[in-house]
């Protein structure tokens, strides 16, 4: 069985179930019962992360998700369901790569 595209984002993020709940705005139930391939944002976020896919690995993007960037932590834009702002963060990594910063004692 092919996955949907939410098991596909849910795999590419490094999600667990309850994340990905959070991330659509869905109860475990309509999870459950794969209302989530239903939604538009599961389908833009799927074609996002395909394309990103292609120039960053997955272990990139799981970690990348968490961490904090310019514009803030990526995983808190999808949380608060602001897409466009998680578009432009990805956007910032595949234009300067993922950039790890020591931090200042």
């Amino acid at each position: 069985m092919t996955p949907g595209a939410a098991e596909r984002v849910k795999a590419q993020l490094g999600l667990a179930d309850d994340e990905l709940c959070d991330v659509l705005g869905l109860t475990p139930v309509q999870l459950l019962a794969g209302e989530a391939d239903l939604l538009p944002q599961t389908t833009v976020l799927d074609e996002l992360l395909r394309a990103a896919s292609e120039q960053v690995s997955g272990e990139a993007l799981q970690r990348w998700l968490r961490a904090s960037g310019p514009a803030g932590t990526p995983y808190d834009h999808l949380v608060a369901r602001d897409y466009g702002a998680f578009e432009t963060a990805l956007e910032t990594l595949l234009s300067r790569g993922f950039v790890i910063r020591r931090r200042d004692a």
